[in-house]
């Protein structure tokens, strides 16, 4: 009896799973499909219910794996990849006018879906919402990138190499006199300390001096 309970509940936590996958195609897709509003319908690529599906798919690729043969994965993933590349390809050849954006999303939507399944629908779904924002936020982020100077640019680097970079190298014990001091959360004071004055900064160039 406990035995078909679990077995019911992991079936209907796969639906909803795949439920989720679906959903984050749709949230992608609708971004997409704003976009390219303008657009003919000859020369758009994907929108919606492709996202939608392509969402599906990867949280149905997956299943597929898991359950008969572990190939059904990369090779569906190799078919989104195969048929985004023709498609914009094609896009390419009508209008001239080439963005690979739009093909890393259709990628990261097969991807998103198959984390729902197979890591964690809400993992998925915060990655997905991520990649909305920033699809959604073109003329903004390039428009920002333009304003950004190269010592800015040089500042945020040398950020992350402190942070990134130099920060799990240092060691995470007591040293010194008594052990009162800590490498690693005396450098995380610093790394501390550098963020709020980098982001101080950043939000003076954005908001302006009054």
């Amino acid at each position: 009896m406990d035995d078909v309970a679990s077995q019911f509940l992991a079936t209907n936590q796969t639906t909803l799973n795949l439920a989720v996958a679906l959903l984050l195609g749709a949230i992608i897709g609708l971004e997409r499909g704003w976009d390219a509003r303008e657009q003919k319908s000859g020369e758009r690529i994907a929108g919606i219910r492709t996202f939608s599906l392509i969402g599906l798919l990867g949280g149905i690729s997956v299943v597929l794996a898991q359950e008969i043969t572990v190939w059904a994965f990369p090779v569906l993933l190799l078919s989104v990849v195969a048929m985004a590349v023709v498609g914009y390809s094609e896009r390419l050849d009508h209008i001239r006018n080439f963005s690979i954006t739009g093909m890393v999303g259709m990628v990261l939507t097969f991807c998103f879906g198959a984390i729902a399944v197979a890591v964690d629908p809400v993992i998925a779904t915060t990655a997905a919402v991520i990649t909305a924002i920033i699809l959604d936020n073109k003329e903004e982020i390039h428009g920002w990138v333009h304003k950004l100077k190269a010592n800015e640019l040089d500042a945020a680097l040398k950020l992350l190499v402190i942070s990134v970079v130099m920060l799990p190298l240092l060691p995470n014990e007591r040293m010194g006199p008594g052990g009162a001091l800590n490498p690693r959360e005396i450098w995380w004071m610093v790394v501390m300390i550098a963020s709020i004055s980098f982001v101080g900064y950043f939000a003076m160039r954005v908001a302006g001096t009054s």
